[in-house]
């Protein structure tokens, strides 16, 4: 039973008096936003991207890691990667303590803001580091810091190698794994221990 059928007043106002249609128009306002209906259209094809993205990323530090003679399937476990990439870079294991800090303590006024910005620029130093592990420039770890999605993929699947002595250097020629030949020796005159031989005197 419904307020309007009971006749229900509140404050001097009859719910009998309300005209169905218009009640009805105005719970249709309570619906769906017309503008939402793009959005959530398009959310699939927004989450794939962002799939492709991820398995992307991972494959790219997959190979980094494995270019530095470190377990590929160490860059899909969280934190243990984080390790492994200080590893790679040469940077100081207390880098871990200042990143971590800033991902588990950034929510907290003032002291966490310090501590995620504090992480923030290790993170731009320990990429510099990565960067010349491979023989890149600071401005390529920068790029790593702020494009990452761009230069991880070229550092991993690019020619780039390794320098820091974790993997062992390809052979890329064959002429610099083996020896030069070297020139045959003529054989030497054989020496004779006899003594010279003096002719004999002739009869007169």
């Amino acid at each position: 039973m419904t307020p309007e059928e009971i006749g229900l007043e509140v404050d001097g106002f009859s719910f009998g008096d309300v005209d169905p249609a218009v009640t009805e128009s105005a719970m249709e306002g309570f619906g769906t936003p017309d503008f939402l209906g793009p959005i959530m259209a398009a959310a699939p094809i927004v989450f794939a991207i962002l799939l492709v993205f991820l398995i992307v990323m991972i494959a790219a530090m997959w190979k980094v890691f494995k270019k530095a003679g470190k377990p590929g399937w160490a860059a899909i476990v969280p934190i243990y990667n984080l390790v492994v990439l200080i590893q790679v870079a040469k940077a100081p294991m207390w880098y871990l303590a200042i990143m971590l800090g800033g991902m588990i303590l950034g929510w907290i006024p003032v002291i966490g803001w310090m501590i995620s910005i504090a992480s923030f620029v290790f993170s731009i130093i320990l990429n510099i580091k990565l960067a010349k592990q491979f023989g890149k420039g600071a401005g390529f770890g920068v790029g790593l810091t702020f494009l990452s999605i761009i230069f991880i993929p070229i550092l991993g699947f690019g020619k780039a190698q390794y320098l820091g002595g974790g993997a062992a250097a390809p052979i890329t020629s064959t002429a610099a794994a083996s020896p030069a030949p070297q020139a045959p020796q003529a054989p030497e005159a054989p020496s004779s221990s006899l003594p010279p031989q003096v002719p004999p005197a002739m009869p007169v």
